[in-house]
């Protein structure tokens, strides 16, 4: 006879099931498809990578097969790998073709360059593999979409699901940072129009007071929850290192956890001071540019957001390009993982428009 084991008030089963349920374990009743059981196990070991790895490469795809083994044909002219422990979500899932069983737990795999993906898929599907079912990933920069083939990669798919970002891309803030540009930065009359005062005498290209504090507040208004993911920015962070300008952070799904997404370290270049009386000439702003790399760096260590910014606000009155003001920067900013973005601030729409259509005149 079996023994009924108990744990406190709950029996083993009803242990088992509340523990399940903590892990975020899919609970797929008895007799569900593996074709079904193999979509809803893939949708749940790509999320619980996501989170374990602080999300998953925008550029890499993975395709999962429904086959507990790879076939014959394939083991002949590939080396496949084998992973005991899918379901930790500590295995590196992209750039991989793997043959599993419905429950995702375990697998081989044959691991391919980003570049050689598809082609290597491509020749792949000239095989058996194209009538097998299978769940396909395909990232991007919001997270990335798991599609689902009842039928095999040669047919259509049949569902598919969305996998949310855990963190925001580069990409993204930097079109959020485009937007907030054109739409209240690029000149005096849009500044105007969205209440942000950049300029004390744009006719003589004398910026307002603390015009960082300024970029810095547009910034953050536009930060917050933006992306769909809570996100809210904190500014003027201080620690023993220094103060930092904005970090991008939102709550993890775990209580107590927090998502670092990216810290902005921001500079405005300017030829004068706000009220004309102090001319600053490049070699300042080029020193300016220098001290924000390293403090970007420094802050970087300490924060360990998974992105990092250098954001440079170009008020001088003479035009450069990024070369110019970044030429000396641009090795230590690449080794340090470091982004360098740069955008020009016009003192007035005539400014602009001879800038960037001043060419046309010779046409």
């Amino acid at each position: 006879m079996n023994e009924h084991v108990t744990f406190g008030a709950w029996s083993s089963e009803e242990l088992k099931s509340t523990l399940l349920r903590g892990l975020n374990e899919p609970l797929l009743d008895e007799g569900v498809a593996d074709i079904e059981a193999l979509f809803v196990n893939v949708v749940h070991v790509l999320r619980k990578s996501s989170l374990m790895n602080n999300g998953l490469s925008e550029n890499e795809r993975a395709v999962f097969f429904l086959s507990p083994t790879a076939p014959e044909e394939i083991k002949k002219n590939y080396p496949v790998k084998q992973e005991r422990f899918l379901h930790t979500g500590k295995a590196k899932l992209c750039s991989k073709v793997w043959f599993v069983s419905s429950s995702v737990q375990r697998g081989g795999f044959l691991d391919f360059e980003p570049s050689e993906f598809d082609n290597e898929l491509n020749a792949l599907l000239e095989t058996e593999l194209a009538k097998i079912p299978a769940a396909f990933f395909d990232p991007s920069p919001e997270g990335g979409t798991i599609y689902l083939y009842r039928n095999g990669l040669d047919e259509n798919y049949s569902d598919c699901v969305s996998l949310p970002s855990l963190l925001v891309s580069s990409e993204s803030i930097k079109s959020l940072l485009d937007d907030v540009y054109e739409g209240t930065l690029k000149t005096p009359s849009c500044a105007s129009e969205a209440g942000a005062k950049i300029w004390n005498d744009s006719s003589k290209w004398h910026p307002a007071e603390s015009v960082e504090k300024v970029i810095q507040g547009r910034l953050k208004s536009c930060f917050y929850r933006a992306f769909s993911m809570n996100l809210f920015a904190l500014s003027e962070i201080s620690t023993a290192e220094g103060r930092l300008d904005l970090l991008l952070q939102s709550h993890g799904n775990a209580l107590g956890t927090l998502h670092n997404h990216a810290l902005l370290e921001l500079k405005a270049l300017t030829s004068f001071s706000h009220t004309g009386k102090t001319p600053y000439g490049d070699s300042t702003n080029l020193e300016a540019i220098s001290k924000g790399v390293l403090q970007a760096t420094v802050y970087k260590d300490v924060h360990r957001p998974l992105h990092t910014m250098l954001c440079c606000f170009d008020m001088s009155k003479d035009e450069h390009d990024d070369d110019y003001w970044f030429s000396a920067t641009q090795k230590e900013a690449e080794e340090k993982g470091i982004f360098q973005w740069r955008w020009r601030l016009y003192n007035s729409a005539d400014s602009f428009r001879s800038s960037v259509y001043g060419s046309l005149k010779d046409n």
